[in-house]
């Protein structure tokens, strides 16, 4: 496979193994809606603008340490991608680079992303950023209004659920803490947002702070 190029044979679903130690070049596999899934080597360091533009079946994608910049527009309407983990050598993310991938669901970042384009995520309402405090990408989250989970080395399956801060109890303070949570004010650890699921859906939002609210004014008895 020769980056770069468009692929043939797009009349069936295939997994690519790019072997060719080019980067990914300008609009290389745009449009392609037959690769399944992509992996490319570590010799590559910048993926180019519409590399995998329109990639709507693409629903694996590994990519190499070493990566440093994902250009605009990259992975514009891939669809069908629900989870990415970026390299900690990246620091560029490009205008759009993830823009209209509606069905991700989360998005693993390390300490080296320094600079993030407008509208990166545009149209990826399902998104939960996976980051660290003091980073861009926290703040980019903070800024635009993205759910955002600092993430931890480990965590505790004992913590009991609605205590926010591990002191044992559920109670004024957990219900303050998950409403910064639920403002965008704090972000939850990973910790956090597991034991602030109330209704297990997979988000820490309004109808969890209700419950908890119900439950620290005695309405309610069981989170």
């Amino acid at each position: 496979v020769l980056c770069g190029m468009r692929l043939l044979y797009q009349s069936f679903s295939y997994f690519a193994i790019v072997s060719d130690k080019k980067a990914p070049g300008e609009g290389a596999f745009s449009g392609n809606t037959a690769m399944t899934g992509i992996r490319l080597p570590e010799s590559v360091t910048t993926i180019g603008k519409k590399a995998f533009y329109g990639c709507t079946a693409l629903t694996e994608l590994a990519l190499p340490d070493g990566l440093k910049i994902i250009d605009n527009y990259a992975f514009w309407n891939c669809a069908g991608l629900k989870s990415v983990d970026l390299p900690d050598t990246v620091e560029k993310l490009g205008d759009y680079a993830f823009g209209f991938c509606t069905g991700l669901t989360r998005l693993t970042v390390g300490t080296g992303l320094t600079t993030i384009g407008k509208n990166v995520f545009y149209g990826c309402s399902k998104l939960t950023i996976y980051g660290y405090n003091d980073t861009a990408a926290r703040d980019y989250a903070a800024d635009n209004g993205l759910r955002f989970i600092v993430r931890e080395e480990q965590t505790d399956p004992t913590w009991r659920l609605g205590d926010l801060n591990a002191d044992d109890e559920v109670n004024s303070d957990d219900l303050t803490q998950m409403a910064r949570f639920v403002a965008h004010i704090d972000f939850p650890t990973e910790q956090q947002a597991a034991s602030g699921d109330l209704n297990a859906d997979g988000e820490v939002d309004s109808d969890d702070l209700t419950k908890m609210a119900q439950y620290v004014a005695h309405i309610i008895t069981e989170l």
